[in-house]
């Protein structure tokens, strides 16, 4: 099994993975499984058509909400489904039993993939990418062409509220959301294609509009907005080489955002995503305006793939580093080794000063899916090519781990 996303939950975590058997398709089946506080599951839940979870969120009244990629058609729990010969997103509540309570059907495009999903007030926002959709939905629905980035807006209840795409003729990636406590949301991920802007390019935002710097490279993006208006204000990310911005949170007013940049263009001719190209991580503070107010930064970091804010005030990023890691932690360097990719979970203040750190290495790579925090607790999800310290000694082969570590001590 792989595990794809974490929600944490008073009594326990749950975690949405696939039973993998081939790529995208005809033997992969999703599933959600809740464990306990003690790590023990509570019940499991396969979803059959569906080949992994893009995102899992609690909602209010100890209910939950996954987002799945699947194809063909259906049927669970007595509710139907059917996609064709097409990759879409099924939206699912869940009782806090394991009883589905609805599922809707994302968006009716000819190819559909859901990144992120957040729970507030009495909806549920899932952001994504998806071709041009069949048909008319409310909202703004223009496409460029390609993949465009989008977010849907429903009800607890499963009724459609608002939604809205962006693109360019390039691909553009929707791949985290955050709100704050006054309703206003915020979107990150990547773009690529010159000329980009949302909708409306004659709007002045207050950061400036989006325009790309590279040749097909993709740009990291931050971008404010209520889901019936133009945004309000933009962050671009641009660097030489990629820049991805991969997870956002809303903290005291305040958003932070990680991602991974590279500082060198690719040789011409080269593919980004094959440059040679070293690759770092990022994480950013912008206040509630958009104005940049803080930076961390790490060159033994790849990536801080994932964000999750705690209730004091923290920050608990999880992301991981190659051949070994440098760290000024607590007012003292410290040094952590790695076999090949090592998974990390690290604490920050909302300084971004480094508070606490834990190494999650394995002889082979170890890929990050997900964070999630409960109270005292943090919660990750690894899937390891070959064992990993955070599942014991004696693990080995590959893996799908979820760690829970203690905040408190």
């Amino acid at each position: 099994m792989g595990v794809d996303a974490l929600a944490a939950h008073r009594s326990g975590v749950l975690v949405g993975g696939a039973n993998i058997g081939d790529s995208r398709g005809s033997t992969n089946t999703a599933s959600l499984n809740m464990l306990d506080s003690a790590g023990h599951t509570r019940w499991s839940l396969d979803i059959p058509g569906a080949w992994s979870v893009g995102a899992v969120a609690v909602g209010r009244n100890d209910s939950f909400f996954a987002v799945v990629q699947y194809r063909g058609a259906a049927e669970l729990q007595g509710h139907g489904f059917d996609s064709g010969d097409v990759e879409r997103c099924l939206l699912l509540k869940l009782s806090d039993s394991g009883t589905v309570d609805w599922i809707r059907d994302l968006l009716p495009s000819q190819g559909t993939f859901c990144r992120g999903a957040t729970f507030s007030g009495a909806n549920i926002f899932v952001i994504g990418s998806s071709l041009p959709i069949d048909g008319e939905l409310p909202g703004s629905w223009d496409s460029a062409g390609d993949y465009d980035a989008f977010v849907v807006q429903f009800s607890e209840d499963g009724e459609w509220v608002s939604g809205r795409m962006f693109g360019s003729p390039g691909t553009e990636q929707g791949r985290a959301l955050a709100i704050n406590d006054a309703g206003e949301l915020v979107l990150v991920g990547s773009f690529a294609d010159a000329p980009w802007a949302p909708p409306n390019t004659e709007q002045s935002f207050r950061v400036g509009k989006l325009e790309h710097i590279g040749d097909s490279i993709p740009d990291g993006y931050v971008i404010h907005q209520h889901l019936a208006a133009t945004p309000d204000w933009v962050y671009q990310f641009s660097s030489p080489g990629v820049n991805v911005a991969k997870s956002v949170v809303s903290l005291a007013d305040r958003w932070f955002v990680s991602g991974s940049r590279q500082d060198e263009a690719p040789a011409p001719g080269t593919n980004w995503g094959t440059s040679d190209a070293p690759i770092f991580a990022y994480l950013l503070r912008l206040e509630r305006n958009g104005t940049l107010s803080a930076t961390f930064e790490n060159r033994d970091m790849a990536a801080i793939d994932e964000i999750a804010a705690t209730a004091t005030g923290d920050l608990v990023l999880a992301g991981y580093y190659r051949d070994g890691l440098t760290l000024d932690l607590a007012g003292a360097s410290q040094r952590f080794e790695a076999d090949d990719l090592a998974a990390f979970i690290m604490v920050v203040d909302a300084e971004l000063r480094p508070q606490r750190f834990w190494s999650c290495d394995g002889p082979g790579r170890d890929q990050v899916r997900s964070v999630a925090t409960n109270g005292k607790f943090a919660y990750l999800a690894i899937n390891a090519e070959d064992g990993n310290a955070c599942a014991g000694d004696d693990a080995s082969g590959p893996l799908a781990i979820v760690s829970r570590f203690r905040l408190d001590g």
